[in-house]
């Protein structure tokens, strides 16, 4: 199993309606250069989408592009895939299980829900300008491989792509993936049922003093998961996100210092 991290998609404008076809064009999986003036900014004339493009393709479209030819980056596509050996093919959905368990997403404070039974979105997909997304129900682009992968994928644009210095294609070249996704994505402690049914007691807004019993902690614990539990598959899924978008008060408690990284190359190694 193995973890890659890569652009799904990065649009971009160009100010000139003339582009070289160069290097770059074999460096990315697909390319569509669309003949259009925006309509924000009518200086730029040129819509160019890239699907997958690699480091090379992104250094031989800025060097085609030299001075001449200005860009601006308008969306980018951050996507990071699990990849199973040919012997663990059935991989895929527990991975996408566990992140739902222990994962809280820090870049939005809207909920995960699924649509299509199989994709997990948070962010609206007209009005946001940062959308998360995960799937575990199609290969991975860049490995070519035949079986499942676990994607996730944020999509930025607009103020948000400024936020993590994203706005030229020398920002992408230079672009520390691990950081990014370390900063966007917080791991939460591993609590038995007990200390975790102890730890919503104590943030109860009716808490006394009075202690409960070990079983009723436990089953205080089931409860509060069940409540923030939906249906994926065959099976269901408590979503810690959601849990602490509801809740935000836990999260001082909940999340854990192990960065985001580390977290799961522990997954992907056990």
């Amino acid at each position: 199993m193995k973890h890659l991290h890569f652009y799904d998609l990065v649009t971009l404008w160009l100010d000139s309606s003339t582009l070289e076809q160069g290097e770059w064009v074999d460096e990315c999986s697909q390319y569509t250069a669309t003949k259009k003036l925006q309509t924000l900014n009518p200086k730029w004339k040129t819509k160019l989408e890239l699907h997958q493009p690699s480091s090379e393709c992104l250094k031989f479209l800025k060097k085609s592009l030299g001075t001449l030819i200005n860009h601006q980056i308008s969306k980018v596509e951050f996507a990071l895939d699990i990849v199973p050996s040919e012997h663990e093919v059935e991989a895929a959905i527990p991975l996408a299980s566990k992140f739902l368990k222990n994962c809280y997403l820090k870049a939005v404070q809207t909920s995960l829900t699924l649509k299509d039974e199989t994709t997990w979105y948070s962010g609206q997909r007209d009005s946001s300008d940062k959308i998360f997304v995960i799937y575990c129900d199609r290969p991975s682009k860049p490995a070519r491989s035949n079986g499942d992968c676990f994607h996730m994928e944020w999509r930025l644009h607009g103020e948000a792509l400024q936020a993590v210095g994203a706005t030229t294609l020398s920002d992408l070249i230079a672009f520390d993936h691990e950081a990014f996704w370390n900063a966007k994505i917080c791991v939460t402690k591993s609590l038995a049922q007990t200390q975790f049914g102890q730890l919503l007691h104590r943030n109860r807004q009716s808490h006394t003093q009075v202690k409960i019993s070990d079983p009723a902690l436990r089953k205080l614990a089931r409860e509060w998961r069940q409540s923030f539990t939906l249906p994926y598959g065959d099976m269901e899924q408590f979503v810690m996100h959601n849990a602490l978008v509801k809740q935000p008060k836990l999260k001082r408690q909940l999340l854990s210092q192990q960065p985001f990284g580390e977290w799961l190359q522990e997954l992907i190694q056990a």
